[in-house]
């Protein structure tokens, strides 16, 4: 292997062993996340950039949309308040294209199975480490003992958030690799040694403590996508939930309790319940003002000073109908070819596909309860899915992949919508 492979090989495992971590500094006068994995994309691109490959058909049409559909929400901001805030041009402008530059190096990478189980590896790795990490972090700071600096801030012995900051953020990176760790249990274990046995628990009790329902909901949402899309490859590792959750749920609950003593409050959270409901109210309020293309970019959060917590409800605000089009297109581009790749994929390597199908469904349920679209776990899984597509799809010589299978849909080798 040639000596700048090996770096960016390196390079391109540490962004994603990195995607656990985030920072808050300020900028600006504003709260700014930065995340140190950003650090190795750039170091990705420097090496690898004379040599990037391009592989069209892991680009499907409604990605390659989202730039200009981001670029008129800035220009109908601009037009309507005569400002550009660096909510607009910072977070979603510029984070856009760090999304983008990081699909790009993954899709580059990936030219093989070997390479995607390894990257899909280490990221659980990763954040079984950090979970465990944050767990053993959270139990004394709940109980009254010292809280450990960065951990699980801001809210120590209250919510799990490990080094990411925010509690429901934290809760969609477990809730993915807690179903890639269930589904690919057999027949090639993901994992090997100790690491096979503890990830799954360690990822269910940190689950747990991150008291973020939009997170649990999220799981349910891939479990769901398992059990309805393909339930024979499914059978075992939904067994396995169920038996493990039968025996451990009682356990769990006492053990929560007991650190936690006001763990219903947690969970329950009405005044929260009730902030999302304003939430809905106000931006379908801002919608009807300007259906088709939006209010703009930080129209939303210019006059009411937050957020749309609603992947699905933002896109329809800030980008109206035009950018709830290319979200819902892009969701089903993704799924739909996950689902194809599952059907084409290498016996072996079906499992592999399979968690992504689920992590994939987990990020959208977990969508619908924050703005999960920057997450870039969730663009991990859209870019290892595309590979895992062009894997598939690929003449065999060109990505070493195994002949189409007899009888294969010709309409699926074509590729799914987008």
């Amino acid at each position: 292997m040639h000596r700048t492979d090996r770096a960016a090989g390196f390079l391109i495992c540490c962004w994603v062993a990195l995607l656990p971590v985030q920072f808050e500094v300020g900028t600006l006068g504003l709260p700014f996340r930065l995340a140190p994995s950003d650090l190795a994309l750039a170091g990705y691109l420097l090496v690898r950039l004379p040599r990037l490959r391009h592989v069209p058909r892991a680009w499907s049409s409604w990605l390659l949309a989202l730039p200009p559909v981001m670029g008129l929400g800035m220009l109908v901001v601009y037009a309507r308040t005569g400002a550009l805030g660096q909510y607009a041009y910072l977070q979603k402008g510029f984070g856009l294209l760090l999304l983008l530059a990081a699909f790009c190096c993954l899709v580059d990478h990936v030219d093989s199975w070997d390479r995607l189980r390894r990257l899909l590896r280490v990221f659980v790795v990763s954040v079984v480490v950090n979970a465990l990490v944050a767990v053993v972090a959270f139990v004394p700071a709940a109980v009254g003992g010292p809280v450990l600096p960065l951990l699980n801030e801001p809210y120590p012995g209250v919510r799990l958030t490990g080094l990411l900051i925010d509690p429901n953020a934290f809760g969609g990176l477990v809730s993915v690799a807690l179903l890639v760790v269930l589904v690919t249990a057999r027949p090639v274990p993901l994992l090997g040694g100790v690491w096979r046995w503890a990830a799954g628990p360690v990822l269910a009790i940190a689950l747990l403590l991150t008291f973020s329902r939009s997170a649990w909901i999220g799981f349910a949402c891939g479990v769901l996508v398992l059990g309805l899309c393909r339930p024979l490859a499914a059978a075992v590792p939904l067994r396995r939930l169920a038996v493990g959750g039968f025996a451990a749920v009682p356990l769990l609950a006492v053990a929560l309790f007991a650190v936690v003593p006001d763990a219903v409050r947690m969970i329950q959270r009405p005044d929260q319940v009730q902030s999302r409901v304003d939430i809905i109210g106000d931006a379908m309020a801002e919608f009807v003002t300007s259906p088709v293309v939006g209010i703009g970019i930080g129209g939303y959060e210019a006059r009411h000073g937050l957020i749309v917590h609603n992947t699905v409800l933002w896109f329809l605000t800030e980008l109206g109908l035009v950018g709830l089009l290319v979200l819902l297109g892009l969701l089903w581009s993704v799924g739909s070819r996950l689902l194809a790749a599952h059907r084409l994929a290498p016996t072996a390597e079906r499992t592999l596909v399979l968690g992504l199908l689920a992590g994939h469904a987990s990020m959208v349920g977990l969508s619908m309860g924050i703005e999960a679209f920057y997450q870039r776990h969730w663009w991990l899984v859209m870019a290892l899915g595309a590979a895992a597509w062009v894997l598939c799809t690929a003449p065999p010589r060109a990505a070493g992949a195994d002949p189409q299978p007899a009888g294969a849909d010709p309409w699926l080798v074509r590729g799914p919508a987008g």
